[in-house]
């Protein structure tokens, strides 16, 4: 749950297509967004444990309620459950809209380059902007809205269970994600040159040792979640997933291969 909740924070790099001067406002967004975790995160539970120990938050051993709820009672605030869900609330509205963004965009630059069906490609005719990165892409918007109903459905069918077994998918596939993103970042740092990478405005923080932390926390968290038999379905329907996508690319969409990519 730690790590689903950091999960989204990849979408600041799909925003660079959206300001202006990305390479000032870019790298002030990702120091900021480390910043916030530290304080709204980290703090936010060092002040809570400071109040109450973490084995005396929920009765019993089993948490039967937030941590921040459990808070706000014993400091005297009744209406602690109803400040806690309008938070819950509005973060969840805020990870929708950011959901839709970053899953709107990537799909329509993926139509863009052919790797994608291309009425996703159709942009906002009503925009102001020739720039395609300023246009709306609605239909990508309305499919990424679509297939979010789904788990509106689910809630019905599976109502004890949907959200652990979303969550547990969603990790997996973030941590895909991550790892992809560090590994790229290595490949693409390696093919610079010594003059290239002097000139670099936002390199990453130790490199490359940094990459190689990040890349085997990730290992260590995906067999946790193989190891766990909470998890262990929903590492294997991300798999599954992961694999379905591939099949699809290799069979409707450009292959991979050096002379297409030369093309």
């Amino acid at each position: 749950m730690a790590i689903f909740a950091f999960i989204d924070v990849e979408f600041i790099g799909i925003t660079a297509g959206e300001v202006k001067n990305p390479e000032k406002t870019i790298p002030s967004v990702i120091d900021k967004v480390v910043l916030k975790v530290i304080l709204f995160y980290v703090g936010t539970l060092f002040v809570i444990m400071c109040i109450y120990p973490w084995m005396s938050i929920s009765k019993g051993g089993g948490v039967t309620e937030s941590p921040f709820v459990s808070t706000f009672y014993g400091l005297g605030i009744k209406q602690a459950a109803a400040i806690v869900n309008f938070v819950v609330i509005t973060a969840s509205l805020s990870s929708c809209n950011s959901g839709m963004f970053s899953n709107g965009r990537m799909l329509y630059n993926l139509a863009l380059q052919k790797q994608a069906p291309q009425f996703l490609a159709k942009a906002n005719s009503n925009s102001n902007s020739n720039s395609n990165s300023n246009k709306i892409p609605a239909n990508a918007i309305i499919v990424s809205f679509i297939v979010a109903l789904i788990s509106v459905v689910l809630n019905y069918v599976m109502p004890k269970s949907v959200f652990m077994t979303l969550a547990g998918i969603i990790t997996s596939l973030a941590l895909w994600v991550w790892g992809v993103i560090v590994i790229v970042q290595m490949y693409s740092r390696c093919g610079k040159s010594a003059d290239d990478i002097a000139k670099l405005k936002y390199p990453m923080l130790f490199y490359p040792y940094s990459n190689y932390i990040v890349l085997v926390v990730l290992a260590i968290i995906a067999v946790m979640l193989v190891v766990g038999e909470a998890t262990r379905i929903t590492v294997m329907i991300a798999s599954i997933w992961l694999i379905a996508l591939y099949s699809v690319y290799r069979l409707f969409f450009k292959p991979w291969n050096k002379k297409v990519l030369l093309k």
